[in-house]
């Protein structure tokens, strides 16, 4: 979806374009995937973190990203019939769809607590259960209504062997309803035991499992008036359970990495089978005897076609934990991260490959001069600075002595000789190291504090040379105007962490970091503003293609965007809570970020700038009415009702006076009642895109 700015009013504007972000490691995603089910043979749908829906046509080779609207982490999924579905997670938040998946409508369910479970006993009549209160239909899912049988401590999974007898379970243990719901007795109290019960499966009215910590696994043959223990003591947890007949069943969950259990012999005897080197699982799901399927952490999924002799992995792409992304040309890109990882593409992203490093040490930093050589940098804070430098592109490493005890957290070159690295230890000893012979040697420079220092960058000066700027722990903004020989401190008037600089020029440059922090200066660092961010999140990375467009990325996938040099910040919806730590632009503008998990996103430039006249804007996608107002102004979505809608007033000074969001509905109500009069923008950013409108306040 192309992203849009409209000024309703204004008779010409630009603005940089871009696609939505996209993934590229690992693939087809990386979130979280928590629940799975097939209508088919080949037809399946799996749901998780950060809104994700993911669909395959072709029996797991090849999954497609399902618009689900929301950014709600959704816990389960079923199908009634195959154009039938429903999603559930936080937030009370029910989804359906009835076309396949093509499109996702949210119902409302009158509560705010997390719909862990949702089921169905026939096509009517289902059952979304989790919180502290529970939810039916009788209606084919189109409106629910409050049911007894609600926990503080909640419920995790439920099966109904019919429309009235059903089963909820959790950390309270068992309970039992016969009546549709209406009333419910607890079967097995979670009091006496040391985990949560996580999953339940009935093969028929009288035979059920449910299992949970400590690869535990209860048996009941009486239709749940007794429950016996016919597996524990394993350091396993386990998280889902399927049978595919009376006797053939399933258990997944995770431990050291993943397992899944079989049993033949209805659960007397578990046996582990071989999947491979995987993450943890959290569901699975079997289409009939042969055919299933496991899902779980950093979005990796497993197929079998032989009931679980062999394994296919349908997920690919390294996990490893990412810290640092830096592009060398518009298609030759390097990550860095933990355990030694170093990520190469040599095509924009479209493939990554992993590299080795020859270390097993967290590299925290990467940059290259040229496409063959390189620089990575990093450390623990108990061991000694980490300098690594390729030649060839990445084929070999040769390990660099820094000379210094301290982990290293940034590196910048200013030519293909003259490179710095910035770091510090727990113990906040700072350390800045220099090098003029391509890294051979390096020199420690003595940075005039104590505070760690994050992040370093030079420009060109106007001067002739090169100027630096390094930010650190505890506020500490360094400046050094002579090649990095000395370092002056400046104010920067804050004490958050500041984990990011860049500076566009010798003059213009902005800060990001924790406390939602972000400062710019226009005069060399002499003096710094604080900008409103609009969030609460750590903010781990900065990058401005030029004074005005800049991007900030950080923690629950956060991703911020300007186009007026800082004075507004949009946020835009990343496709993942992975904490995100690093950002960098190639010379084409594509943008990429990396982070936990293994995450690396990117976003294509979609034909630099864009001009739009008033003969020729686009439809704008809210009605805001009345303009002029002086009291309450009402914003109203024209075709459809969107998933997060975030709204911002703000002054033609840049100074933003509201912000509210707003979660499935399409009629917002906003007070300016206390506003002077004037004219003001209203930026409101949805699936839709973001548009802007001006607004007079009489």
């Amino acid at each position: 979806m192309r992203k849009f700015l409209l000024l309703t009013g204004f008779s010409l504007f630009s603005v940089l374009t871009f696609a939505q972000w996209s993934w590229q490691n690992p693939l087809p995603q990386g979130n979280e995937l928590v629940s799975t089910c097939f209508t088919d043979v080949n037809t399946g749908y799996a749901v998780g973190g950060d809104g994700t829906i993911i669909k395959t046509s072709d029996g797991g080779f090849t999954w497609s990203t399902l618009a689900s609207g929301t950014n709600a982490f959704l816990m389960s999924v079923t199908f009634t019939d195959p154009e039938t579905g429903f999603a559930t997670g936080s937030g009370g938040t029910i989804l359906k769809t009835v076309d396949s998946g093509a499109t996702w409508t949210g119902i409302e369910s009158g509560i705010h607590s997390s719909v862990n479970f949702v089921c169905f006993a026939d096509a009517n009549t289902g059952y979304a259960l989790g919180g502290d209160t529970n939810l039916k239909t009788i209606d084919g899912g189109n409106s629910w209504f409050t049911i007894p049988g609600g926990s503080p401590f909640g419920w995790t999974s439920a099966f109904f062997t019919d429309a009235t007898t059903g089963y909820e379970i959790g950390l309270a243990g068992i309970n039992k309803t016969t009546d549709g719901g209406l009333t419910w007795t607890l079967q097995l109290d979670g009091m006496n035991l040391t985990w949560s019960l996580e999953s339940i499966w009935f093969t028929d009215a009288n035979t059920g499992y449910a299992v949970g910590g400590d690869k535990s696994i209860f048996k009941t043959s009486d239709a749940g008036q007794n429950w016996t223990q016919v597996l524990d003591g394993d350091p396993y947890y386990l998280t889902s359970v399927c049978f595919t007949n009376a006797q053939t069943g399933y258990a997944a969950g995770y431990g050291a990495g993943a397992i899944v259990l079989k049993t033949t012999d209805a659960g007397l005897i578990w046996t582990a089978l071989d999947i491979g080197s995987i993450e943890g699982l959290h569901s699975v799901y079997f289409i009939d005897e042969h055919n299933g399927y496991a899902v779980g952490d950093y979005g990796q999924m497993v197929k079998t076609n032989d009931a679980g002799a062999s394994w296919t992995h349908l997920s690919a792409g390294p996990v490893n934990d990412l810290y640092s992304v830096n592009f060398a040309d518009n298609n030759t890109g390097y990550a860095v991260g933990d355990n030694g990882i170093i990520m190469k593409t040599s095509n924009g992203g479209s493939t990554w490959t992993s590299l080795t490093s020859g270390s097993s040490e967290l590299l925290h930093s990467v940059f290259f001069t040229d496409t063959n050589t390189g620089y990575a940098v990093g450390g623990n804070w108990w061991s000694p600075g980490i300098i690594l430098k390729t030649t060839d592109g990445g084929s070999v490493w040769q390990s660099l002595a820094s000379g210094i005890s301290n982990p290293l957290y940034s590196v910048y070159f200013t030519s293909s000789d003259t490179g710095y690295a910035v770091g510090g230890d727990q113990n906040t000893v700072a350390s800045i190291v220099k090098t003029t012979d391509g890294g051979i040697t390096w020199q420690e420079k003595s940075p005039g504090v104590t505070q760690h220092l994050f992040s370093v960058i030079f420009v060109p000066s106007s001067g002739g040379g090169y100027t630096g700027f390094a930010s650190g722990s505890q506020g500490t903004i360094l400046k050094t105007t002579n090649e990095g020989e000395t370092w002056t401190a400046l104010n920067s008037g804050t004490t958050a962490a500041l984990l990011s600089i860049f500076f566009v020029d010798e003059n213009t440059g902005f800060v990001a970091g924790t406390n939602d922090v972000i400062l710019k200066t226009i005069n060399g660092g002499t003096n710094w503003t604080a900008l409103a961010s609009g969030t609460s999140h750590y903010l781990d990375a900065v990058y401005f293609t030029d004074s005005n467009n800049g991007i900030i990325v950080g923690d629950m996938g956060t991703t911020l965007t300007t186009t007026d040099g800082g004075l507004t910040w949009i946020a835009a919806p990343s496709q993942t809570y992975s904490w995100l730590h690093s950002v960098s632009c190639t010379k084409k503008g594509n943008i990429y970020a990396a982070g936990f998990s293994g995450v690396i996103l990117s976003k294509v430039h979609e034909g630099g700038t864009v001009e739009v006249s008033e003969s020729n804007q686009a439809k704008p996608k809210f009605d805001l009415f009345p303009n002029p107002a002086s009291g309450i102004i009402t914003l109203s979505a024209q075709d459809h009702t969107p998933g997060w809608v975030t709204i911002q007033v703000i002054t033609m000074t840049g100074k933003l006076m509201l912000q509210k969001k707003y979660h499935y509905l399409n009629k917002f109500n906003i007070d300016i009642s206390n506003f002077k009069a004037g004219i003001y923008l209203v930026k409101i950013q949805s699936d839709s895109g973001v548009e802007t409108q001006k607004l007079v306040v009489q």
